[in-house]
């Protein structure tokens, strides 16, 4: 299981939803003020949307919009859809490239243009994949825990060090 901690946004009757910050390590770099990367993380750092988790109603009860929870991904999940994003518009195009030339004689316009029917195919085909198995349950995250929301336990003592 994938697992990264968000905060709440919204709480629903049945769900949440979730933002979690976006992992870089332009935090730590000293070329940050001068680097692309920075600078593109920072502009989609606030076109991030929203993501709905489902949450049982009786045993999280006490989610407040700003508290943080930690939800989960199967590691199936993640690896079987990289890979059908990635790898089926490549298979359809070089089908289609295949095919084209195969059909239509040795023509490399012929080719290219099959090639490209073929890659947008495979991009509408994952399009509808991913419509279809929107609100399959068990490809959405998990809500695993529910993290406390700030205050110490009473029980912690402070000790002050500039008094010694």
């Amino acid at each position: 299981m994938i697992e990264q901690s968000a905060e709440i946004v919204e709480v629903g009757a049945d769900s949440i939803w979730i933002k979690a910050p976006r992992q870089t390590a332009c935090g730590s770099c000293a070329a940050q003020s001068s680097c692309g990367q920075n600078l593109w993380s920072r502009f989609f750092e606030d076109r991030q949307h929203p993501v709905e988790v489902k949450a049982d109603p009786n045993k999280y009860s006490d989610l407040k919009v700003g508290n943080q929870v930690v939800i989960g991904v199967p590691e199936s999940i993640v690896v079987n859809g990289s890979l059908l994003v990635y790898i089926m518009p490549l298979v359809t195009m070089l089908v289609a490239a295949v095919a084209g030339q195969s059909v239509f004689g040795q023509s490399d316009g012929v080719t290219i243009f099959c090639a490209a029917i073929g890659l947008v195919a495979g991009f509408l085909f994952m399009r509808t994949e991913a419509k279809k198995n929107s609100n399959n349950p068990d490809l959405q995250p998990v809500l695993l825990q529910a993290l406390d929301s700030g205050c110490p336990p009473d029980n912690i003592s402070v000790k002050n060090l500039s008094a010694e």
